[in-house]
C-alpha cells in the first residue's frame, strides 16, 4: 500500500480549533496511515513522521473511546484524562473482607486491587477487579469477577531515570495500541498519582506462553502461537521501534490459547532512518540476547529487527526443545562456542522431526545479524505457509 504523504502539522492547520470531530478525524488520518509502513515505502513515512510525531504529542488517544483529545505539548500521546482517586477501603474480595487499594473511574467505576502479581523494576505488577459504587457508598464487586485488570506501577516518579524510562515505555505503548492489533496488549488508561502512576491493560488469565510450553497441545498450536509472535514483532518493527526483549515470558496467552500478545516496552527503542540504535549498554534477557548486544560497545550501531530476530530464534528453540539453547551468546560461554560453528548441526540434533523449522531457526540465529532475514521475509517461509 503506498504511504500517503502528509505534509502538514494538524494543528499549523487549526490552531484554533474548537470542532472535536474534525479534530478526531485528523488524528485518525495519522493513525491510520501509521499502520501501513512497509519497507518499501519506510523512506516516504520517515520523511512525514515528524509530523505525525508532532500530532500525536498534541493528543491524547483513548482505545477506549476512539477518540482525539488536544491537550498540553509534549504530554503521553495516551488517555490521562480519566478522572479518578485513589483510597482504601474494606471491600469483600474472594469472599473475605479486606482493606484494599481501589482506584475510582469515572461515574460508578471501581477498580479493587486483588493481589499482587508480580514486582518489576519500576514498582509492581497487581491484578484488580472491577467494581461499583452504590447509591449508599457501598463498594460492590460481583463474582465471579468478568472485568479484570492487570496495573503496572510506577514508583518514586520524581527521580528522573526511572519517570524517563516509564514516559518512553509507556508513549511506545500507547502508539502500538493505536494501531488496533490483537498482538498487542492495549494500553486501556494511564493514571497519575501524586506518588505513584498507573497503566492499566487487560488482564490475561492463561498467563505468558513460557508458562504454557509444558502445556502445548500440537504442533499446529505451537505454530499459531509462533505465528502471532512474528506478526506481533512485525507491527513494532514497522511502527519504527524495535522491542529488544522478546522472550516467551513478553507474550501472554489469548483466551483461545492459540494467539499471543506482546507486552512490556521497557528497553524498546525508537530507530532511526536506517534501522538502527545506538548501543549504550546491556538490554534483554541473557539466554535471549544476540551477540551484538551482549558484546557490544557504546556508540555501535545496531540493527534492532535483527536483535528481535535473533530473539525470537532462540524463543522458538525454547518453545519446540523445552530448554534453552545456551547460556548466553558470549565467546567466553562455552555451551555457545561449541555450537556456534555449527548451528545447523546443532539445531538438526536438538529438533529431529522438522526439517522446515531448522531451516528456519539456522537462519534466525545467524552470528552476523546481517544474514538474517527480516521478520516479514520470515513470514513467507514455508515452516509457516505450508500446511501440516
Amino acid at each position: 500500500m503506498h504511504y500517503p504523504r502528509m505534509m502538514f502539522n494538524p494543528f499549523a492547520l487549526y490552531p484554533n480549533e474548537t470542532n472535536h470531530e474534525q479534530v478526531r478525524l485528523l488524528g485518525e488520518r495519522a493513525l491510520e496511515n501509521a499502520k501501513h509502513v512497509t519497507p518499501e515505502n519506510r523512506a516516504v513515512y520517515l520523511e512525514n513522521r515528524k509530523n505525525i510525531n508532532d500530532w500525536l504529542n498534541y493528543a491524547v488517544f483513548s482505545p477506549t473511546l476512539r477518540t482525539m483529545t488536544p491537550i498540553q505539548p509534549r504530554q503521553l500521546a495516551i488517555n490521562t484524562n480519566v478522572p479518578f482517586a485513589m483510597f482504601r477501603a474494606m471491600v469483600r474480595v474472594d469472599g473475605v473482607p479486606q482493606d484494599v487499594r481501589c482506584i475510582r473511574l469515572e461515574g460508578t467505576r471501581v477498580l479493587i486491587k486483588r493481589r499482587k502479581m508480580m514486582d518489576t523494576i519500576l514498582g509492581s505488577v497487581d491484578e484488580y477487579v472491577e467494581g461499583r459504587v452504590e447509591p449508599n457508598g457501598a463498594i460492590v464487586v460481583d463474582y465471579p469477577y468478568d472485568k479484570r485488570f492487570a496495573v503496572k506501577n510506577f514508583l518514586d516518579k520524581k527521580k528522573a531515570p526511572t519517570k524517563e524510562n516509564m514516559v518512553k515505555e509507556l508513549t511506545i505503548q500507547s502508539r502500538l495500541t493505536a494501531t488496533g492489533s490483537p498482538f498487542i496488549v492495549p494500553l486501556h488508561h494511564y493514571l497519575r498519582g501524586d506518588d505513584r502512576n498507573m497503566a492499566v491493560m487487560p488482564f490475561f488469565a492463561k498467563g505468558d506462553a513460557f508458562d504454557a510450553i509444558n502445556s502445548l497441545s500440537s504442533s499446529d498450536t505451537l505454530k499459531r502461537i509462533a505465528l502471532s509472535m512474528f506478526r506481533a514483532t512485525l507491527l513494532v518493527h514497522t511502527t519504527g521501534f524495535a522491542h529488544l526483549d522478546i522472550s516467551p515470558e513478553n507474550f501472554l496467552l489469548q483466551d483461545d490459547g492459540e494467539s499471543v500478545a506482546l507486552i512490556d516496552f521497557g528497553v524498546a527503542v525508537e530507530l532511526d532512518e536506517d534501522w538502527t540504535f545506538p548501543y549504550s549498554a546491556f538490554v534483554g534477557k541473557r539466554r535471549y540476547a544476540p551477540p551484538e548486544i551482549m558484546t557490544g560497545f557504546e556508540g555501535t550501531r545496531i540493527d534492532g529487527r535483527k536483535v528481535d530476530v535473533w530473539c525470537l530464534g532462540v524463543t522458538l528453540f525454547v518453545m519446540i526443545v523445552k530448554n534453552f539453547p545456551w547460556e548466553a551468546a558470549l565467546p567466553s560461554e562455552r555451551s555457545f562456542v561449541k555450537v556456534r560453528s555449527c548451528i545447523g548441526k546443532y539445531l538438526k540434533h536438538c529438533i529431529r522431526n522438522d526439517d522446515l523449522v531448522v531451516d528456519l531457526l539456522e537462519g534466525m540465529l545467524q552470528i552476523d545479524p546481517v544474514n538474517r532475514p527480516r521478520v516479514d521475509e520470515l513470514l513467507l517461509h514455508p515452516w509457516f505457509t505450508l500446511s501440516t
